[in-house]
């Protein structure tokens, strides 16, 4: 049995389960021309932050170059109290400022206050150009 049809999606980068209480964090920026779309997954676990803003951000490169968040691909949790949430976010490659030279996306986590937020989050890269979704990203997904 197959939990992620591997022929369409293929996880492209990862936020490591941790705690992430004052700090800001992304996953390593990927490029994103081999894929149509993509699935951004957060999962919140206990928290004690008192603000959390999920978002997903593009870059120029892959040092980051020029990033800027993904127009509407943001979410800030201000609820202390909220744990234990799932937030989503879908994206074309075609949402980002190609004509301006943005080629690659990011996961991005930024964390206000408290002492323990844990959080992890996956980029899935979804519908591939060419080929099965495995051709195109080696399978332990490195970050």
């Amino acid at each position: 049995m197959r939990f992620i049809p591997e022929d369409i999606i293929v996880p492209w980068a990862y936020l490591v389960n941790d705690n992430y209480a004052n700090l800001s964090t992304g996953t390593s920026w990927q490029r994103v021309e081999k894929f149509r779309s993509f699935l951004a997954v957060f999962t919140l676990g206990a928290n004690g932050a008192t603000s959390i803003t999920f978002k997903v951000q593009q870059a120029k490169d892959v040092l980051g170059s020029s990033s800027k968040d993904l127009a509407d691909q943001s979410y800030t949790l201000a609820n202390p109290a909220t744990t234990y949430r799932l937030i989503v976010f879908r994206f074309k490659s075609a949402d980002l400022d190609t004509a301006n030279g943005y080629r690659t996306a990011r996961l991005r986590l930024e964390v206000t206050g408290g002492t323990s937020t844990y959080v992890s989050g996956v980029l899935y890269g979804c519908d591939p150009i060419e080929g099965s979704a495995w051709t195109n990203k080696i399978a332990e997904v490195l970050n």
